[in-house]
């Protein structure tokens, strides 16, 4: 279904898996935070690189 509207739409679909860590992921270098870097009370940071 994602995929039919996605090429009706012009746009392109990616799949990851499951466990990816993107909540960890930094947008704009992919800088990954380690473990216990991020709580789950933290809805926002700030890159360290």
């Amino acid at each position: 279904m994602l995929a039919y509207k996605a090429e009706w739409y012009g746009k392109q679909l990616s799949k990851l898996d499951r466990w990816f860590p993107s909540f960890k992921t930094c947008s704009g270098c992919d800088h990954v935070l380690g473990k216990g870097e991020l709580t789950l009370a933290m809805r926002q940071w700030q890159c360290p690189t």
